[in-house]
């Protein structure tokens, strides 16, 4: 009853500090809801990092056909052969998606988009990135070709991939509006 149920995992940064450096490259400054260089960045700070429009972008990947992992993992019949489970194959997948969403994916980000992009969240099976819309445009097809590869077979085949809707807003726009139109969008891609 006291054990603990459910490891939650801090994924990619909670929280961007202003620098001097970022402010002054800010393309959108004049509207800059806080003066100075201290604290955490807004979203209108995130924003203006772009060259081309103060816009957001927000992006919600997912593993398309993850039953296909369970089908690998747990017993099924197929072309008259029955295949049986097997807890090390579950272990092992499980324990694959886990170092790709939690372990690789936060340091690609980190690595590659600095303070540019926020993972939100990154789990199961499931990606949530915010950020400047060029560099999450560039997140979402370098995340899909890592994954390509991570799990690509011994053939270089892949049979699972990943979905992705991305939507594209102001900075002030209600984030649960931008989330509907994600799921919404993900329901079609899907």
């Amino acid at each position: 009853d006291t054990g603990q149920i459910v490891d939650i995992k801090q994924t990619g940064k909670t929280r961007i500090k202003k620098t001097e450096d970022m402010c002054k490259n800010c393309y959108d400054r004049d509207s800059c809801d806080t003066k100075g260089y201290e604290g955490d960045i807004s979203l209108n700070c995130l924003a203006g990092l772009s060259k081309n429009d103060p816009m957001m972008a927000t992006a919600k990947l997912d593993v398309d056909d993850l039953g296909f992992l369970l089908y690998e993992v747990y017993p099924f019949e197929k072309f008259d052969k029955m295949y049986p489970f097997s807890i090390s194959r579950l272990s092992y997948i499980s324990d694959t998606l886990d170092s790709f969403f939690t372990t690789y994916l936060k340091k690609l980000i980190e690595t590659l988009y600095g303070n540019s992009v926020l993972i939100l969240y990154s789990g199961g099976d499931d990606i949530l990135l915010t950020g400047k819309w060029e560099d999450v445009i560039k997140a979402v097809i370098q995340i899909e070709r890592d994954f390509g590869k991570f799990i690509a077979r011994s053939d270089n085949q892949r049979e699972i991939t990943l979905s992705a809707s991305i939507v594209f807003h102001r900075s002030n726009r209600p984030f649960n509006a931008v989330m509907n139109k994600v799921t919404e969008n993900m329901d079609i891609v899907k």
